[in-house]
C-alpha cells in the first residue's frame, strides 16, 4: 500500500510539473497584458513536435531539443508581432484579445493536424539508467523532468528578481504607467512575456515527450488545466502557479489510483472548481472589494 501511494505521489508530481510550466506561462502573460493565454498548451505540443521533427531528420537529441525550443520561441515572437502587437498596443478590449488568442489556439491545433497528422509521436528517453526511489521503480525520464523543472523555475525566479529585464517585467505588471515614464516599453515587455511563456511550454513538451506520446489535440486540454492551476494559486502569483500545477497533478494521480483512471481528470478539475467557488481569487490571491448588486 505504501509503495502504491508513493507511486501515485511520484506520478502526480511528474505531471504536475508540466501543469506548473503552463500555469507559469499563464501568470507571466496575464500579469503584464491581462490576457488569458489560451494558446499556452499549444506551445507545449508545438515545442515537442518541433524537437521530434529535428530528431527524425537525424540531428542529435540535445541539438534537436535546443533547435525545437528556439524555433518555438521564434514562432511565438512572429505570432505576437503579426496578430497581437497592434491590438494590444492600440488598447483593444480584453474580450478582443481573448478571442484572438482562442482563435490562434484553434489554428495551431489544425496546423499540427495537417503537418504531423494524428499518429502520436515521442522522443527517446534522455538516459536509460535504472531508477529506484524509496523502493519504487521509475522511469529515468522522471528524474529529468523533476531536475529540469527545478532548474527552469529557479532560472525564471532569478530572471524576475535579479535582472534588469525581470525588474522591467515586474514594473510593467505593478505600475505600467510609471514604468512607461521611466523609459520602459510595456509593449516590448508584453511581447517578451508571450515568448517566455512559449519557452516554458516548449520545455514542458520536450521533457515530457519521452515519457508519453504527443498528439495534435492535447494542447487544448493542457491549456485549460494550466489556466485552472494558475487561477487556483493566484492568477498573478508565479509561486502560486507552481503550487496550483503540482496540486492538480497530484489530485489527478490520486483520483486515478483511488477511484478510476476514467474519471481522474473530471474529479481533479471538479475539485479545483469547488475550491475556486469558495476562494475565487486563488490560494495566494488577494480578494478585490466589489460593490454588491441588489
Amino acid at each position: 500500500m505504501v509503495e502504491q501511494l508513493l507511486l501515485m505521489f511520484f506520478s502526480g508530481l511528474t505531471i504536475g510539473c508540466v501543469y506548473a510550466f503552463v500555469a507559469l506561462g499563464f501568470v507571466i502573460v496575464y500579469s503584464i497584458t491581462r490576457i488569458f493565454n489560451l494558446a499556452a498548451g499549444q506551445f507545449v505540443v508545438l515545442g515537442a513536435f518541433l524537437a521530434i521533427t529535428f530528431f527524425e531528420l537525424g540531428l542529435p537529441l540535445i541539438l534537436s531539443i535546443v533547435l525545437g525550443l528556439v524555433t518555438n520561441c521564434a514562432i511565438a515572437a512572429i505570432i505576437w508581432m503579426l496578430f497581437l502587437h497592434h491590438p494590444y498596443s492600440s488598447a483593444a478590449s480584453d474580450w478582443t484579445l481573448l478571442l484572438i488568442v482562442a482563435t490562434l489556439a484553434i489554428v495551431f491545433m489544425g496546423a499540427a493536424y495537417i503537418i504531423w497528422g494524428t499518429a502520436p509521436r515521442g522522443l527517446p528517453e534522455f538516459t536509460h539508467f535504472k531508477t529506484v526511489i524509496a523502493g519504487v521503480s521509475m522511469s529515468p525520464q522522471t528524474i529529468w523532468i523533476w531536475g529540469i523543472s527545478a532548474l527552469a523555475v529557479g532560472g525564471l525566479f532569478f530572471l524576475l528578481d535579479r535582472t534588469t529585464v525581470g525588474k522591467a517585467f515586474r514594473a510593467c505588471s505593478m505600475r505600467p504607467l510609471a514604468a512607461m515614464l521611466m523609459g520602459i516599453n510595456p509593449n516590448l515587455m508584453a511581447g517578451l512575456s508571450f515568448v517566455l511563456a512559449a519557452l516554458l511550454g516548449g520545455i514542458a513538451g520536450v521533457v515530457f515527450a519521452p515519457l508519453t506520446t504527443v498528439n495534435f489535440a492535447m494542447g487544448l486540454g493542457i491549456s485549460i488545466k494550466g489556466c485552472l492551476a494558475a487561477m487556483l494559486g493566484g492568477i498573478d502569483k508565479p509561486y502560486g502557479a507552481i503550487v496550483g500545477g503540482l496540486f492538480l497533478g497530484l489530485a489527478e494521480s490520486f483520483a486515478g489510483g483511488f477511484v478510476s483512471t476514467e474519471f481522474m481528470e473530471a474529479i481533479a478539475l471538479g475539485l479545483l472548481i469547488a475550491i475556486l467557488l469558495f476562494r475565487p481569487e486563488g490560494i495566494f490571491g488577494v480578494r478585490e472589494e466589489k460593490f454588491c448588486r441588489k
